[in-house]
């Protein structure tokens, strides 16, 4: 499957497991919108850990899958 270009949204990607694939699909040139649950501490969880390349190219959204009215 080509990946290049295509638009993808990572769910959980300040996680271990959603940050790697997150940092894959990068990689591989795909539009990744990461989708990190809010913390007081500002954090985007492994997110913080990449490449500056890496997380400018990122589209990081705030929010929570479980609350569908927001």
């Amino acid at each position: 499957m080509e990946l290049k270009g295509k638009k993808i949204l990572v769910t959980g990607s300040e996680g271990f497991i959603g940050s790697h694939l997150t940092e894959r699909l990068v990689e591989l040139g795909a539009n990744v919108t990461a989708l990190v649950q809010y913390n007081s501490f500002n954090s985007w969880g492994w997110i913080d850990t990449f490449d500056k390349n890496v997380k400018d190219s990122i589209n990081v959204v705030t929010g929570d899958v479980r609350e569908y009215d927001g």
